[in-house]
């Protein structure tokens, strides 16, 4: 997984130096393909079959960045279909987040703004869960693009930008203003 990893790397860097050139998203591909063919040799636990599935996602998704970077938008979405299973099939946030994030951007050049709007709302939802997974040492290799928190993610800053509020924990009294009066103590501190 580690050598998939690196070569993700590779193709991200490429991606960065080179833009959406052809080469690099049938590099992206033969990766995925790699990925899948590693798939079908033999057994592998379910969390490294998740792994490979997040992988071949996150390739395919390489491979439509560049599409959509090279204004091959036909291409583009034949990778959005095939990235969405996998990243599905590996039930990794972090990737249905990047995959999402991307189908925005394809529907936005095609001029879908609902689907771009829903494809944002996805990688969203995707972006909270995946989050809560890297406040934590994982024991499994995860790519270096995904080990985001919440102190090294890049934050929204300017004049349009609505100041943080800060978050309110309810109080004990508040829970009893809304129906939760039977919460006993023991539940109670359960949840902050």
């Amino acid at each position: 997984m580690r050598r998939l990893y690196a070569k993700l790397a590779e193709v991200v860097a490429a991606d960065d130096r080179q833009g959406g050139t052809k080469a690099v998203e049938d590099t992206a591909l033969a990766y995925a393909d790699e990925a899948m063919d590693l798939q079908q040799r033999g057994y592998a636990s379910q969390r490294v079959r998740g792994q490979i599935f997040s992988a071949a996602a996150a390739f395919t998704s390489s491979a439509m960045w560049a599409a959509i970077d090279g204004r091959r938008l036909d291409d583009a979405q034949h990778h959005l279909n095939q990235a969405v299973t996998l990243a599905g099939l590996s039930a990794d946030p972090a990737v249905q987040f990047r995959v999402w994030g991307h189908a925005g951007a394809l529907y936005r050049q095609l001029g879908q703004y609902t689907q771009a709007l829903a494809a944002d709302e996805a990688a969203k939802s995707r972006r909270s869960h995946a989050a809560t997974l890297f406040t934590h040492p994982s024991p499994t290799p995860v790519p270096p693009f995904t080990r985001l928190t919440s102190a090294t993610a890049p934050q929204p800053s300017g004049p349009w930008v609505a100041p943080r509020m800060p978050s309110a924990k309810p109080t004990s009294p508040d829970l009893a203003r809304h129906g939760c009066a039977s919460t006993t103590r023991r539940s109670w501190n359960s949840l902050r």
